[in-house]
């Protein structure tokens, strides 16, 4: 791991973390602020997971950074256009970064829509990539996902798109977007584009905001 300061003077530290699917050495990258205690030992809360306050807008992230935004389509009821043998809709919704959704190989727009089982104020998605077919010497090379997120309220028909990469020339295997509050019961991601030689392949479909979650015994009441 190593530490770095932003433009306020705030402590950031970079670390990396274990994945070791493909490979022993796969790792990710993670950030969370960092600092100095009252006795000036040096101190950081802890990998975090959730969505963070970007560096520079809290004069001591140390102390606090977490927007309060919290997942909202973790272990959620699942649909999609399709799935490839033993990769189930529930592997985009586990918060498992070793496993991954896939459409069928003969599915050209997949898509997969989550049922959160409440009304939520949604404010950010993630996506998580996974690259299956992923082979340099075969040419089968990383490039970007092309994609759309969309909601809509419960009892409504029309879905409205709260981020809009179709036409993304950018390759983030972590793909993290904010966007302005919206209400919503069930949320989609529809797959325009992937790279040649490439299946796509979705880890992790997360919606974060705030709102009502329902007591145990009550999912599976929704439509």
């Amino acid at each position: 791991s190593s530490a770095s300061y932003d433009l306020s003077g705030s402590m950031w530290v970079f670390y990396t973390c274990l994945v070791g699917y493909h490979h022993n050495f796969e790792r990710r990258i993670g950030v969370d602020p960092a600092g100095f205690d009252a006795d000036g030992n040096l101190v950081a809360p802890g990998a975090s997971e959730w969505p963070q306050w970007a560096p520079g807008l809290l004069p001591r992230p140390q102390d606090g950074n977490d927007t309060g935004w919290l997942p909202t389509t973790l272990m959620k009821p699942t649909f999609a256009s399709s799935e490839a043998p033993g990769r189930t809709t529930l592997y985009a919704v586990d918060n498992n970064i070793r496993t991954w959704w896939q459409p069928a190989d003969d599915d050209l727009l997949p898509w997969l829509e989550v049922r959160l089982e409440s009304d939520f104020t949604l404010h950010a998605c993630r996506v998580i990539w996974a690259e299956p077919g992923l082979e340099y010497d075969a040419g089968a090379l990383p490039g970007p996902f092309r994609y759309r997120v969309e909601v809509k309220r419960r009892q409504e028909d029309d879905w409205q798109t709260v981020v809009d990469r179709t036409e993304s020339t950018e390759d983030f295997l972590i793909d993290y977007r904010p966007f302005p509050a919206v209400t919503a019961a069930y949320a989609r991601l529809v797959i325009t584009g992937y790279p040649e030689g490439i299946r796509p392949g979705v880890v992790d479909f997360q919606l974060f905001g705030t709102g009502f979650y329902p007591p145990p015994g009550q999912y599976g009441l929704w439509p």
